[in-house]
């Protein structure tokens, strides 16, 4: 993957054709080990189910890779300010990866970006957050 993915964070609340399995032949999908040889980093993208705590990795339009999620809060609420401990929905870009001892990998992504800002201060103008309440950058867990 390369650090230009697209990391769509989204709660699916219907069951999508592609999304469901049967029999177990999502197994392989969590083992697969994924070489820049066998995928193209150009039409890579993510999409998370908060729901699920599982994030799915798309070459186009097939599914390649399943990966297990841990979030900062059972909540699963969109991000509203610093400290919430919650996870943003939107579209973001990674901005760096790295090993993690505890976590496996993380992810860091370009959250706030101009679309969270524009919710950000939507929400603080309509009083739903205090005036001095501020996002902040988001890390993205594997397990």
């Amino acid at each position: 993957m390369n650090r230009y993915c697209l990391l769509m964070l989204l709660v699916l609340t219907v069951t999508v054709s592609g999304f469901t399995f049967k029999g177990g032949d999502e197994d392989y999908l969590y083992e697969v080990k994924l070489h820049p040889g066998n995928i193209d980093p150009d039409k890579i993208f993510l999409l998370v189910d908060k729901s699920d705590y599982r994030m799915y990795l798309y070459e186009d339009v097939t599914l390649r890779k399943i990966y297990k999620v841990v979030f900062g809060n059972k909540d699963q609420s969109d991000k509203r300010q610093e400290g919430d401990r919650l996870t943003p929905e939107g579209t973001f870009h990674i901005l760096s990866k790295r090993t993690d001892k505890l976590w496996n990998r993380f992810m860091l992504l370009d959250y706030p970006n101009e679309a969270s800002w524009n919710k950000f201060h939507e929400l603080q103008s309509a009083g739903a957050l205090p005036a001095g309440a501020t996002p902040v950058v988001v890390l993205v867990y594997t397990v």
